[in-house]
């Protein structure tokens, strides 16, 4: 009777695990519960199960015995259990023994002895034809021998064992593919995570850096609008609430550090499988920090070429604005003189002098607009990191708003306050780079405001000196911007564009010069009230560069014998003419030219020099005079009209004298030559009462 109620049990057991096995318990705990039930439907002494190794060696996956509750192990196999795996795996069916100590294959097997083996039974665990196992049991008690039906029920253990078998391999080789999985991961330089419920439950280590965190820990259950900015991510938490597949998005990552405002990533998503149930698995690529590098990449080498054509074409066209300055200046001053030795009687209204005087007048103010717009385009091809001289704010303001009244509409008010104020070090050219960007972005914002507004459109610049600040003021009376956009107005492709014209750095870059040079720069806007933007620079503690000096003409200088070089044959024949008038003026156009009229007579009082020469540059010809014929050297004044790199500014900065800008002012470039002359006059005139009182 008992034996009949273990034998039940066993059943009872045997179902139970079948259950276990189509429910996904953990298979290494079924091991346990099929030996046990094994166990108890053969009334064994012990039951062992064995896995077949990759080398084809008998491998102990689970024991039960009597004494104790069945374990997992790994271990060796007693010598009569390796006997009996050998003799089913060559048989590659069930075996039924029951006299082992008798059986002469067990003669060499001791432990049969000891054991006092009496009965034994295996079976083979197949799978798709091949033996991936043996379980077999053992009585050492004085009791009846196995059965042909404890063998039967061993062959059906088998079948589930076999069954178990196969889906803990399919979970070893998916917890290796999870391994290798997580390795990949885990080198991925992009952040991998997975969501459940809004909520992070798994991040790669990469998290750390996106996120500025010490452990993983510190993310995991965060919620996903904690770690992303809402504003700035609402795609992809819409995306994520929708919890559909979806490719590139754009978001922006939140640090939780005042200091840090986070940085744009691009996301890519979708639904997956984990631990179980279902989430959504997202990567995370700061790619956005890489745009925003190429982006400026772009930028900086469009302005490059832009600063080299405006370069060339300013050189082109100075040139001959130079020639055309001098020549209207001496028809003006000709005429003038011509006109009073006329009778007045002739002209007894005088209304045809003063047409023809107005119409040169014209002529030399267009060309004024001319070189201030040249200049304008000459100051922004300068660009060049770390040429950072004092500059005053008013110069590079007004290249500004000059270059920015073309896209001002006509019906917008432009109120300019440029007040003196101390200089500050930044280059001239970066300072310009600041002030056109909030020019610009001031004349669009004006540009959306309806005509019929009650209000007249306006932009208001100002300047003024606070302490020891300079501080630029650009206001507009536009529609404004949010508080929740000017909260983050600075930061990399933010814009308040609505179309696609706008690439959301330009105030990220303003930003960013305004803080190298120990400033900020901050926005005071209100929705329908316009937007004042402020720069506030630190005043710089030594005075600005005066590289071009301006003097003034004075009469009765003696006359000089003065030598032009200039490349352009047209300028150095219009400077011949019009300084002639006061001086010996001989011109030339290349550096040999030069070289050989000073290397001779007569001696020179003043020789202006272009700065480009063909045949060698004019900063040849300089050094030319200085190590071969130094009593020019504090003679010479040079001539440009190309935009100077910092290599040729500081060489024009070590020169002895002024150097002047094409197209120049012609009174200016007079009085340096008369100055320098009456320089020359008291320094020869000791010398030769020296040499008078000697003889």
């Amino acid at each position: 009777m008992s034996n009949n109620i273990d034998e039940l049990n066993g059943f009872r057991k045997l179902y139970e695990f079948s259950r276990s096995l189509l429910t996904g318990d953990d298979p290494e705990s079924l091991l346990n519960h099929l030996v046990e039930a094994t166990q108890t439907v053969t009334d064994a002494d012990e039951v062992l199960l064995f896995e077949i190794d990759d080398q084809g060696d008998p491998v102990v996956r689970a024991m039960g015995t009597r004494r104790g509750e069945p374990e997992v192990l790994d271990g060796e196999l007693p010598d009569y259990s390796r006997t009996l795996v050998e003799e089913v795996v060559a048989r590659g069916e069930p075996l039924l023994l029951t006299d082992v100590c008798e059986d002469p294959r067990f003669e060499a097997a001791k432990s049969v002895q000891i054991l006092a083996i009496t009965s034994a039974i295996g079976a083979p665990l197949v799978d798709s034809g091949k033996i991936q196992g043996i379980i077999y049991a053992a009585r050492h008690r004085m009791v009846e021998n196995f059965t042909e039906h404890h063998r039967d029920l061993l062959t059906v253990a088998a079948s589930q064992a076999s069954l178990l078998l196969g889906r803990l391999a399919s979970v070893t080789a998916l917890r290796e593919s999870e391994s290798r999985h997580r390795s990949l991961v885990e080198m991925s330089p992009s952040t991998i995570a997975v969501i459940q419920d809004q909520r992070l439950v798994f991040a790669s280590k990469a998290a750390l850096q996106l996120w500025k965190r010490q452990s993983i820990a510190e993310v995991i259950g965060e919620e996903v609008g904690e770690l992303f900015n809402p504003w700035r991510s609402q795609p992809l938490l819409e995306a994520l609430r929708k919890k559909k597949a979806f490719e590139t998005v754009d978001a922006w990552v939140v640090r939780g550090d005042e200091d840090d405002p986070g940085c744009p990533v691009e996301v890519t998503g979708r639904p997956i499988q984990f631990e179980g149930e279902e989430a959504f698995q997202i990567m995370i690529s700061e790619v956005g920090e890489k745009a925003a590098v190429l982006a400026r990449r772009v930028r900086t080498d469009r302005l490059v070429v832009m600063g080299t054509m405006a370069s060339t074409v300013g050189h082109e066209i100075n040139n001959p604005l130079s020639y055309v300055y001098a020549n209207i200046d001496y028809a003006v001053e000709e005429l003038e003189k011509w006109w009073e030795q006329r009778e007045p009687v002739e002209h007894p209204d005088g209304s045809a002098r003063v047409d023809v005087m107005a119409s040169l007048r014209s002529a030399q103010e267009g060309t004024e607009r001319i070189r201030a717009v040249v200049e304008s385009i000459q100051n922004f091809s300068r660009l060049e990191e770390g040429d950072e001289e004092p500059t005053t704010v008013a110069r590079p303001l007004e290249s500004s708003i000059r270059i920015a009244k073309t896209r001002l509409d006509p019906d917008v008010e432009l109120q300019i306050d440029i007040r003196p104020t101390a200089p500050v070090k930044i280059s001239a050219a970066r300072l310009g780079q600041v002030f056109l960007n909030l020019l610009i972005n001031a004349a669009q914002a004006l540009e959306s405001v309806p005509d019929d507004q009650e209000e007249d459109k306006r932009l208001e610049v100002r300047t003024r000196e606070q302490e020891e600040l300079v501080i630029i003021e650009i206001a507009d009376n536009g529609p404004g911007i949010t508080p929740e956009i000017g909260r983050h107005i600075f930061e990399p492709f933010v814009s308040t564009k609505s179309d696609e014209s706008g690439t959301g750095l330009g105030l990220a870059i303003c930003h960013d010069i305004v803080k190298s040079a120990g400033g900020q720069i901050t926005v005071d806007s209100e929705p329908g009230k316009g937007s004042i933007f402020e720069v506030r620079l630190p005043a710089a503690a030594e005075p600005a560069t005066q590289s071009i000096q301006m003097y003034t003409e004075t009469q009765g200088q003696r006359p000089g014998r003065i030598l032009v070089v200039d490349p352009d044959p047209s300028l150095s024949q219009s400077l011949q003419r019009v300084l002639q008038t006061q001086h010996e003026v001989f011109a030339v156009n290349t550096r040999g030219e030069a070289v050989e009229l000073l290397s001779g007579q007569p001696r020179f009082d003043v020789i202006l020099c272009d700065l480009r020469l063909r045949g060698g540059v004019g900063i040849d010809l300089f050094r030319w005079i200085q190590n071969n014929s130094p009593r020019y050297w504090d003679r010479l004044v040079a001539m440009t009209a190309s935009q100077l790199t910092p290599r040729t500014r500081e060489f024009l900065n070590g020169l002895p004298n002024p150097w002047v800008s094409k197209p120049f002012d012609i009174h200016n470039l007079r009085a340096i030559i008369g100055g320098l002359i009456d320089e020359l006059d008291a320094r020869t005139q000791p010398e030769e009462a020296t040499a008078s009182s000697a003889d």
